[in-house]
C-alpha cells in the first residue's frame, strides 16, 4: 500500500498564511520576528490557554518612575523597540511614521504580588475598563516571535489607521485578548509563526496606548502604584529578567525586591523635596505594606 500522506487541518492550513510583517536576522539566525495570523487562524492553545485580568500596567525601572512623579508626566515615545511600527524604518508617508506610545501589559490575577517582574520595579495600574472608555480604536498591530516567548501587541488610540492596520475584534476568540461577559482574558498558551518552534515561557499581552498629552495626565490621575520584584536582573546571564537591559546587553541598575525599591522610592523623593502626602497616583495596600517595611529595616 502506498504510503498517504494525511490532509493538513484547517488550523495547519491557516498557519502557513501566516503574514510575516518584519524579521531580524543575526549571523542568518532569525532571532524575531513579526507577524499576523493567517486569516481565520486561532493562536491559542488548548481549554485553559486564557487567563483573566482586570487591569493594565505600565511597569518601569526606579529611575524613570521618580521622573514621572517629578514631572507629573507619563510621556510617550516613538516606537523603537523591533516592531513592523519602528520609526526609523517606516517610509516618510506611513500614518504610523511619528507614533508615540505609552506601553502597558495586561495584569493577571494568579500573578503573585512577590513574582519577578521583567519590566522594572514600579508599576502603574489602571482598569482595563477605564482605559478602554478613553479611545475609540483597537487595532492589532503584530505578534513577535522570540527565541524564547511570543508577544501579541494592541494599539489603542483616537486616530483611525484602519488604511494600514486590522482591526482587532476582542469579543472574538482566537486571539492574544478576549473580553467576553466574564470580563477580560489574556492568552497564555500560544501559537508561534507558522508553529515553528516551542515557546519556553507565557505569551504576554502587550498594549500600545497612543495619547495625547491631556490623555496622558488622566491615565495617570486613574493609575495606582506598586512596587514591584525585579531582583531576578541581578543576574542578566539568565533569560527573561530584565526587558530593558538585558536587551542592550547592560547590567541592570535597579535589581531590587519590591522593599528595597520602596525605601530607594522614598529616599529619592524625599531628596528632591516630593512629599507623599502630596503624590498622586495613589498608593495600593502592597506598595504601602512595602513602605512601612522598609521605613522598619532602612530609616531612623
Amino acid at each position: 500500500m502506498p504510503n498517504v500522506i494525511p490532509s493538513p487541518t484547517k488550523g495547519e492550513e491557516n498557519a502557513r498564511n501566516d503574514i510575516l510583517l518584519q524579521k531580524l536576522d543575526i549571523n542568518g539566525v532569525w532571532k524575531q520576528i513579526a507577524w499576523l495570523p493567517g486569516s481565520g487562524r486561532h493562536i491559542n492553545e488548548g481549554r485553559k490557554a486564557y487567563e483573566p485580568f482586570t487591569h493594565l500596567v505600565r511597569t518601569i525601572h526606579l529611575e524613570d518612575a521618580v521622573q514621572v512623579l517629578d514631572t507629573n508626566r507619563m510621556k510617550p515615545k516613538g516606537v523603537v523597540t523591533f516592531s513592523s511600527l519602528h520609526s526609523q524604518t517606516l517610509p516618510t508617508n506611513h500614518p504610523c511614521k511619528n507614533l508615540q506610545v505609552l506601553w502597558f501589559s495586561a495584569r493577571l490575577e494568579s500573578e503573585e504580588e512577590e513574582d519577578p517582574n521583567w519590566y522594572g520595579n514600579v508599576e502603574f495600574a489602571i482598569p482595563c475598563d477605564l482605559l478602554l472608555e478613553m479611545f475609540q480604536y483597537c487595532f492589532l498591530v503584530e505578534m513577535v516571535t522570540r527565541r524564547t516567548h511570543t508577544d501579541s501587541r494592541i494599539l489603542l488610540t483616537n486616530k483611525d489607521y484602519s488604511s494600514v492596520l486590522p482591526y482587532y475584534k476582542r469579543k472574538q476568540p482566537g486571539g492574544g485578548w478576549l473580553e467576553n461577559g466574564d470580563g477580560h482574558f489574556a492568552l497564555r498558551k500560544c501559537s508561534r509563526y507558522r508553529n515553528q518552534g516551542t515557546n519556553q515561557f507565557d505569551h504576554n499581552l502587550e498594549f500600545m496606548v497612543e495619547v495625547t498629552e491631556k490623555e496622558e495626565r488622566e491615565i495617570l490621575s486613574k493609575c495606582k502604584i506598586d512596587f514591584r520584584n525585579h531582583e531576578d536582573a541581578e543576574d542578566t546571564s539568565q533569560a527573561q529578567v530584565c526587558n530593558r537591559y538585558q536587551r542592550i546587553g547592560e547590567p541592570c541598575p535597579t535589581p531590587y525586591t519590591s522593599v528595597e525599591t520602596a525605601a530607594e522610592f522614598r529616599s529619592e523623593l524625599r531628596d528632591m523635596g516630593i512629599k507623599w502626602k502630596k503624590i498622586y497616583p495613589k498608593l495600593t495596600y502592597h506598595a504601602k505594606r512595602c513602605l512601612s517595611e522598609a521605613h522598619e529595616n532602612y530609616f531612623d
